[in-house]
């Protein structure tokens, strides 16, 4: 039994860390913005692109974290009628709402700049027609400071909601004394899981009841 156990550990860290590397690197994987910059900072300068391109900022922050802040600055811009520059944060271009967004017009002076706290900064350029091409510079600078990815802490916690009940069923195991008889010694260790599996999920249950930043 000892043996299952721990081959049900290991088998579970296997398990949670591929899920950390897959979620990680599905980030960079089909992307349908035609950039992604990863650098903590720098500028972004493109000429005639059209409508329906988007560019992504996902600076450095290790595989299962995002950052903090990222900061853009809208430094020039020429969009042609019917074009608009959404600034979004987060990776979803068609559920996440934009930030700022700038219509048509020649704009030659720095605008105020523009935060997000998801980790992830994207520009999109929304339009219909692709000979109405738009251009562009903005500046992006992100913080050192970095929290776990929604996904991760979600992972963990069911990690922890698994092992609670585990180990709380293996100790306890351990204090059925020998001489207890067969029948007697299976009834507390059904009346054991039971106790242990309901706390797993009240604990799980408190930890995603938590606001996940």
């Amino acid at each position: 039994m000892k043996f299952k156990i721990n081959k049900t550990i290991i088998l579970s860290i296997i398990v949670l860390i591929s899920f950390i590397v897959n979620n990680a690197n599905s980030q960079y994987a089909s992307d349908p913005c035609s950039s992604i910059h990863t650098d903590p900072s720098g500028f972004i300068s493109t000429v005639r692109s059209i409508p329906q391109t988007c560019w992504k900022i996902i600076p450095p922050a290790g595989i299962a974290y995002l950052i903090n802040d990222i900061t853009v600055t809208f430094i020039n811009a020429t969009i042609p009628v019917n074009n608009t520059i959404k600034f979004i944060g987060g990776s979803n271009i068609l559920t996440d709402n934009p930030i700022v967004t700038f219509e048509k017009g020649t704009y030659n002076q720095i605008f105020n700049e523009t935060s997000t706290d998801k980790g992830v900064f994207v520009i999109f350029l929304d339009g219909s027609n692709a000979n109405d091409t738009a251009s562009f510079t903005v500046f992006y600078t992100s913080s050192s400071d970095r929290h776990l990815k929604p996904s991760v802490v979600g992972l963990l916690s069911v990690a922890v909601a698994f092992a609670v009940p585990l180990v709380v069923f293996t100790l306890a195991r351990c204090l059925i004394p020998n001489s207890a008889s067969k029948a007697k010694a299976l009834s507390v260790k059904k009346a054991i899981f039971w106790c242990s599996f309901i706390l797993g999920l009240v604990f799980l249950a408190m930890i995603l009841s938590r606001k996940v930043v």
